[in-house]
Parts: structure tokens; C-alpha cells; sequence
């Protein structure tokens, strides 16, 4: 009979351990700066293999990373368009926009590192982003706006 930890068993609750601290690492240092064993490290465990044994590689780890954060993303923009496709309103390229970025707002608001580690893999493959700079700008809000939250 297998032991339960509370939600998960040991090796679910080792893999997530395992996964968030990647996910983690990767966001803050980047991806090839982070070795397998900086992840164990950071994860809290001793055996050396660990890494390898749940996900045979750093590539694995990064997929599996990816695993656990799109579903919970994809189903909340999935909710976010049925609401607007049950009141009938008519969808626009704002409202669009909002369902890509509602899901991540929200995965930021978690305090997961997600978000900052899709943008430390996307800034190795865009040359342009390193040439400009880009100030963040504050979403206006407006009762009177169709989107959730008024914020557009």
C-alpha cells in the first residue's frame, strides 16, 4: 500500500517539487544557464539522478514544466471565450486579446514564474526585442466596458 502526503504521493509531490523549482530557475537565470543540478539544488534533493529519473533530461524537464501550466491556462481561456460566446456579445480583437492575456495576468498573480520564463525563452530567439525598448503600459479601466472586469 502506498503512502499518501497529503494531495500527492511522495515521488507526484517530489516531481512537482522538482518542476516549480526549474520553472523557477530557468525565469530568473534563463534556461542554459541552469544546470540539472542547480534544479536538484533548489528542489531540496540529495540524489544527483533525480532530475534524469523523473524527466530524462533537461529538455524532459522543460516539457514537463509546460505540461503542468498550459491545461489550467487553456481551460481559463477556453472559460473566458464560452462567457462571451453565452451572452452573445459580439467578439472582438480586444476581447481576443484579453483571453490570451487574462490566463497569464492570472498565472503572475499565483506567483508562479511561468510568464517570466516564456519571456527569458522567447528573448534568445528574438534578435529585434534586445534592440528596443519597451515601457510597460497600465490597462485603462472603464465601467462601461464590455470586458471582464472593465478593463480594456
Amino acid at each position: 500500500m502506498t503512502s499518501r502526503r497529503g494531495r500527492y504521493s511522495s515521488g507526484e509531490e517530489t516531481r512537482l517539487l522538482l518542476v516549480e523549482a526549474a520553472e523557477r530557475l530557468f525565469a530568473m537565470r534563463g534556461y542554459h544557464a541552469v544546470t540539472l543540478a542547480d534544479v536538484r539544488a533548489a528542489a531540496g534533493q540529495n540524489n544527483a539522478s533525480v532530475v534524469r529519473y523523473y524527466f530524462g533530461s533537461k529538455e524532459g524537464l522543460l516539457t514537463a514544466i509546460l505540461d503542468h501550466r498550459l491545461p489550467r491556462i487553456s481551460a481559463y481561456r477556453g472559460e473566458l471565450i464560452r462567457e462571451w460566446v453565452a451572452v452573445g456579445a459580439k467578439f472582438t480583437a480586444r476581447d481576443a486579446l484579453w483571453c490570451l492575456v487574462a490566463p497569464l495576468a492570472d498565472s503572475i498573480r499565483r506567483g508562479e514564474h511561468y510568464v517570466a520564463l516564456l519571456d527569458r525563452l522567447l528573448e534568445r530567439t528574438s534578435s529585434a526585442r534586445s534592440s528596443r525598448q519597451q515601457t510597460p503600459v497600465a490597462p485603462r479601466v472603464d465601467s462601461r466596458s464590455t470586458t471582464p472586469c472593465g478593463v480594456y
